[in-house]
This record gives structure tokens, C-alpha cells and sequence, in this order.
């Protein structure tokens, strides 16, 4: 891994904790350690978990915003419930590895999946349903493998469904 490279992941990881903090879906108390000590851990970490990625370069930089936000929100997530492994199920296929846990901001309670590559290690969103208190509604978002991101290919209200 190059220096730029380990930077690259670095910013990535910092831009994400401040818009999650400006969110209210995490909280850092200390930030120096923070920036000094948990970004760069957190990016040798996914560095490891993804270094043979061979994919496009957008790719690869969304896999390190799914990495990010699945992290941060285990670390630092704002419930009085931290992420453990009872509130976490992994289930292995041959295609890969299916894990579900629970959304750590108690304000959208829900459930996320994720899956996980038998190639090469990368965790990518595949489901979000969470209650959205704004509209009184369970929402249902869908991702797929080719276009993971920021962004689902689909939402939907479940009533609707």
C-alpha cells in the first residue's frame, strides 16, 4: 500500500465520521485520537480486507464508504446498545457470506445485510428496512452487487409493497 493510498482511505474515513457526527449517528468523544489513531487503523484494516480488489476505481472507493459507515456505526453508534455479536447473525453460501445485524441509531430502528465476497473479503449493502419516523413509515432499501453505493437502486414504503 502506498502512502497516497492509505491518505486516500484515511480522508474518506474522516469526511464520513463528520458527515455521520453532523447526523447525530455517531458520537467521538475524543476527536484527536480519533483522527490520530482510529482513521488510520480503520484504513489499514480495510486496506487488508481489500487489497487484491481488481475492480473500477468508483468501486473501490464505495467499498470504503460501506466499510466506513458499518465501522463507524459499531464503534460509535448512538444506542444505548453497541453492536455485538448477538445482535449480529453470519450465514455462509457458496457465493458468499449473508450478515444481518441491527441499525444502531435507535431514532430508525431496523435491520441491515450485508454480503460478503468469498473472492476477495468486500462487504456490500444489500438491504436496509428501517422505520422512518419523518413519514411514519417502514422503508425498504435495496442495493445491488454492480452498483453498490451511497445511494439504493430502490426504496420503498412497505405499505406500498
Amino acid at each position: 500500500m502506498t502512502a497516497e493510498q492509505l491518505r486516500e482511505i484515511e480522508l474518506d474515513i474522516a469526511l464520513n465520521a463528520g458527515y455521520f457526527v453532523a447526523q447525530n449517528k455517531i458520537e467521538i468523544e475524543d476527536s484527536r485520537t480519533f483522527i490520530s489513531h482510529v482513521v488510520t487503523e480503520l484504513a489499514k484494516e480495510f486496506y487488508e480486507k481489500n487489497k487484491l480488489d481488481k475492480g473500477p476505481r468508483d468501486d473501490y472507493m464505495i467499498r470504503v464508504d460501506n466499510f466506513t459507515r458499518r465501522r463507524l456505526f459499531e464503534m460509535y453508534g448512538t444506542t444505548s446498545i453497541k453492536p455485538s455479536q448477538e445482535l449480529r447473525i453470519e450465514v455462509d453460501t457458496p457465493k458468499g457470506k449473508i450478515i444481518a445485524g441491527k441499525m444502531p441509531d435507535p431514532k430508525y430502528p431496523g435491520i441491515w445485510v450485508d454480503v460478503v465476497s468469498p473472492t476477495d473479503g468486500a462487504e456490500l449493502s444489500a438491504t436496509v428496512v428501517e422505520y422512518k419516523p419523518d413519514e411514519e413509515e417502514i422503508m425498504v432499501h435495496v442495493w445491488r452487487e454492480e452498483d453498490n453505493g451511497n445511494d439504493p437502486v430502490t426504496t420503498i414504503k412497505w405499505s406500498e409493497s
